[in-house]
């Protein structure tokens, strides 16, 4: 936080001469009377349950450095050893040392030192531009804040340490102020990734991947035994399998026998949904491949649910190759 005066006000020097009367510095490591009542003071002045002050001596880039390093801490602390990246705004400006450059969305500023730059992701800062007639300001921004999820999701939420986020706006947008519904809608973006990890830990769905991915892998060769499955290959909960019209080739049915049509209509009679047939035939340069389907259950899934899987999967197979003539 940059705390702002007049310049010139006699009050501020004279406090500054008593300072220096007595010491001209002391090292952030140790402590003294004033700078602990100024985190003290600041500590009550902040809202919420922001109750610890860090004091900065090298300005604003200090300060962002200072921030970037603190989440890496607090992470590596709680084990994600993953988690070094920081999302922030286009347009923002952070400071001039070669971090607060890294997450400056300044083009201009950035481009000298881009090779030098750590590549971390940006989204857009709120903007009223563009803003659809019949949706309200509030409404809009929680729309908007919906990019920081997306990119989160995209980037790989094991990956993102921390939003730097941008308050009163930036370059084009400055002094814009967001609504209330565009903060409120970040911090549970945030609180939400939280949350996943705490659950991820407290109903041990780790572990119950590699138990269940274990079984799950073991009955493979149940579908190995399909005349149309070349593979099934994976790890954990992640099976692949991939469905060819000759094992021997290695070719795929042609596009006029629209078999991924066929697939994806019996799977869904059956209740279940394969990922890379929703968006229709693929592209004709993979035809002389078998394709691949993704078999890929919720952490929480249990021995029975695989099973009761599998025989969903078994089923739609078997009424696809007969449908295929295989």
């Amino acid at each position: 936080m940059a705390i702002g005066m007049a310049h010139g006000d006699k009050r501020i020097n004279q406090a500054i001469g008593r300072q220096l009367d007595k010491f001209a510095y002391c090292h952030p490591m140790l402590s003294n009377q004033p700078r602990a009542e100024l985190c003290q003071r600041l500590s009550r002045l902040a809202p919420g349950d922001l109750n610890t002050a860090y004091l900065s001596p090298g300005g604003g880039s200090d300060a962002i450095e200072s921030a970037i390093k603190l989440a890496r801490q607090y992470h590596l602390a709680r084990g994600n050893t993953e988690k070094h990246m920081i999302v922030s705004h286009y347009d923002s400006y952070h400071g001039m040392s070669l971090g607060a450059l890294s997450v400056a969305g300044g083009a201009g500023m950035r481009k000298p030192y881009d090779p030098m730059l750590l590549k971390w992701p940006k989204i857009h800062q709120y903007s009223n531009y563009g803003r659809l007639k019949d949706l309200s300001p509030e409404e809009w921004g929680r729309r908007m804040a919906q990019e920081l999820e997306e990119v989160i999701h995209w980037t790989g939420r094991q990956y993102i340490s921390a939003f730097l986020a941008t308050p009163i706006g930036c370059a084009a947008e400055y002094g814009l102020m967001p609504p209330a519904s565009y903060w409120k809608t970040i911090r549970e973006i945030c609180a939400a990734s939280l949350a996943v990890i705490d659950i991820l830990e407290k109903d041990g769905l780790i572990d119950n991947s590699a138990k269940m991915g274990d079984y799950l892998h073991s009955q493979k060769n149940r579908l190995l035994a399909h005349k149309t499955i070349a593979d099934a290959r994976g790890k954990g909960l992640l099976m692949v399998i991939e469905i060819v019209a000759d094992k021997e080739t290695m070719d795929f049915f042609s596009r006029e026998a629209r078999a991924e049509y066929w697939l994806q209509s019996i799977g869904l009679k059956n209740g279940v949904v394969f990922y890379s047939t929703l968006y229709g035939p693929r592209m004709p340069s993979m035809e002389k491949r078998g394709l691949p389907f993704w078999i890929a259950p919720p952490l929480c899934i249990t021995r029975d649910q695989i099973d009761e899987l599998l025989d969903a999967v078994y089923t739609t197979l078997s009424e696809w190759e007969k449908k295929m003539g295989v």
